[in-house]
């Protein structure tokens, strides 16, 4: 009887001791934890203190400090600092709210560039997964490209790459996979639908430099040319004058340029398009945070001496909207379509040493009689809808069924 009281008491005592212990280290991590939190600065001395960018800049660094120190000691799963750390990157630029302004990854900021530049070294062949049999498609291989040279047509569905099945990959890793050095081959297996079954075929291709079309250029009836413009990337005002020589070797009497769905590029690309267009003038200005004005001016001594008209919607946006602003407000062509996007923002790109890059909204642009068109769009001369194709004209030719082209030539042949 003794003896189990003995024992009670002694597990009393180590309860007591260890209820004693519990206590001494809540109180000093709270201790420790209140003074991490008095070392930031009270929420009354930041606001008081909200225009002071020191202070600003001082609680920022203390905040982060003390979350970073907060995760390491506490966060019971493993940290992968160089992922929070851009995504901080990330949603401290994005906290501006303007989404031309952006923080560009190492791999963001490659295919930015690769996207612009209008060129790279693969087999030029756009490829896209099918909505409905998660098949991933060849849409058409660009002309002249390395993929068409080899046979590849549009529709051909891949199914391996180098022999490795591709079923379940992302598009972009296929695309990465297939893209590849200057001379180097790759072998694509594709399935080529012929009647009622699908052949499959080894395709050995050597990549190449591909250049990606910008332009579309053909004759209409009524000797009216005709040139879509893409995007205003690197390659494309090279591409516009030499296309706009062969119409013109080939007597064009009138010029149509599609701008629909064009979402820009370069502003400068825009002004030496221009200059192939207009005699000397104002193309474009634009002014900086502080009033600052430069001027981008088209210095060609002669002009189209044609009748024009340009196509817009609402995908014509930025070096799309400067070009059409610059032929509207010059009155030399006549704006065919719908109000187009408006996004008269002007970016620059920040290289960093890691590779990353930030793309930072620096100046507003305006036509050459002062539009400043931002979340306004242009308006077009002719308005015209575009309307969807009837089953009664689907295999009908593209020009008969796009009314809003339709439209343009019309214009043009009733001046030429």
């Amino acid at each position: 009887m003794k003896a189990k009281y003995y024992w009670l008491g002694v597990l009393s005592a180590l309860l007591v001791v260890a209820l004693m212990t519990l206590a001494v280290l809540v109180i000093n991590n709270t201790r420790e934890l209140m003074t991490q939190i008095a070392e930031l600065p009270p929420a009354t001395e930041r606001a008081e203190n909200a225009g002071s960018a020191t202070r600003n800049n001082r609680w920022f660094e203390q905040k982060v400090r003390e979350i970073d120190r907060q995760l390491n000691q506490r966060y019971i799963e493993e940290i992968d600092k160089d992922k929070m750390y851009e995504a901080a990157v990330k949603g401290y630029v994005d906290a501006l709210g303007d989404p031309y302004t952006n923080y560009l990854t190492r791999e963001e900021f490659e295919e930015f560039n690769r996207d612009l530049s209008g060129t790279y070294e693969g087999i030029g062949v756009p490829i896209v997964r099918d909505a409905d049999t998660k098949a991933v498609t060849i849409i058409a291989p660009y002309k002249d490209s390395p993929g068409e040279k080899a046979g590849l047509k549009a529709g051909d569905i891949i199914v391996a790459v180098d022999g490795d099945d591709i079923a379940g990959i992302e598009v972009d890793e296929v695309a990465r996979r297939i893209r590849g050095q200057k001379g180097t081959q790759v072998t694509l297996t594709v399935q080529r639908k012929k009647g009622n079954k699908f052949d499959v075929l080894d395709i050995p291709i050597i990549r190449d430099e591909v250049i990606i079309p910008t332009i579309e250029a053909k004759m209409l009836e009524e000797q009216i040319g005709y040139i879509a413009i893409f995007g205003f990337d690197e390659p494309t005002a090279d591409q516009f004058s030499r296309e706009l020589n062969q119409l013109k070797n080939q007597g064009i009497k009138g010029l149509i340029i599609d701008l629909r769905g064009n979402p820009g590029g370069y502003l400068e690309i825009a002004t030496e398009i221009a200059d192939e267009i207009m005699h000397k003038g104002l193309v474009v200005y634009i002014e900086d945070k502080n009033g600052n004005r430069e001027d981008f001016s088209a210095v060609n001594s002669a002009k189209l001496e044609m009748p024009i008209a340009v196509l817009v919607d609402g995908g014509s946006a930025s070096a799309s909207e400067i070009l059409a602003g610059a032929l509207k407000d010059h009155k030399l062509a006549t704006i065919v379509g719908t109000t187009t996007f408006g996004k008269g923002l002007v970016q620059n790109t920040i290289p960093f040493l890691d590779g990353s890059a930030l793309k930072v909204t620096i100046a507003k642009y305006y036509t050459p009689n002062g539009h400043y068109i931002h979340s306004k769009g242009i308006e077009p001369d002719v308005k015209v809808e575009l309307e969807e194709p009837t089953e009664d004209t689907e295999t009908a030719d593209k020009n008969k069924m796009d009314n809003q082209l339709q439209k343009a030539w019309e214009i043009i042949k009733q001046k030429i």
